[in-house]
């Protein structure tokens, strides 16, 4: 069951940009991105402040529409987690130079390798959180503290993904609660 949350000022559009996993554990292909997903043509952050991107499994274990679907699998190791813009993407390595909007990441117990300085949860025990999430919905001061563990295993009604309604007010470019950006408030 994976998902993507995005939060952001209602009608922000979101065509140009990208959400991509980035592989951390020093003892695979560190920077390979593992994991990518690119806006269509006028997707725009929803009435209520969301979009929401899922598999099938998540949209049937929670209940939910996403409003993107996508069929890979996001990375299930450490990894960096970003939304980008799609033109800085050069190849299938993250190069450092990508135009990074907002990042987070999650390690498990071995050496890894973060990047665009993104804030780190983990490990968990042994193992990469199952889950990371906003402590709250849109605040980002690009640390540890922004943000919670999510757990499949603890509360569904606290993971529970919301999607995106309505376009709401039309804006140009990004724009979100975080200085004009938008966040990932939770990556599962």
């Amino acid at each position: 069951s994976e998902y993507v949350e995005l939060f952001g000022v209602p009608g922000t559009l979101l065509e140009g940009y990208s959400f991509i996993s980035i592989e951390g554990n020093d003892n695979r292909n560190v920077g390979d991105i593992e994991f990518r997903f690119d806006f269509d043509a006028g997707v725009r952050i929803g009435g209520n402040g969301f979009y929401l991107i899922a598999n099938q499994t998540a949209q049937d274990e929670y209940g939910v529409t996403a409003n993107a679907t996508f069929t890979a699998s996001i990375e299930n190791s450490s990894a960096t987690y970003a939304l980008v813009k799609t033109s800085s993407i050069n190849g299938s390595d993250a190069t450092g130079d990508e135009e990074v909007v907002d990042a987070v990441a999650s390690f498990d117990n071995t050496p890894s390798t973060g990047f665009f300085g993104a804030p780190v949860l983990g490990p968990d025990g042994n193992f990469f959180p199952a889950g990371l999430g906003r402590v709250e919905d849109g605040v980002d001061t690009d640390t540890a503290a922004d943000l919670k563990i999510l757990s499949f295993f603890n509360s569904k009604t606290e993971n529970t993904p919301t999607p995106g309604t309505g376009e709401g007010v039309v804006e140009e470019g990004l724009g979100g609660a975080n200085g004009g950006d938008p966040t990932i408030v939770s990556a599962i």
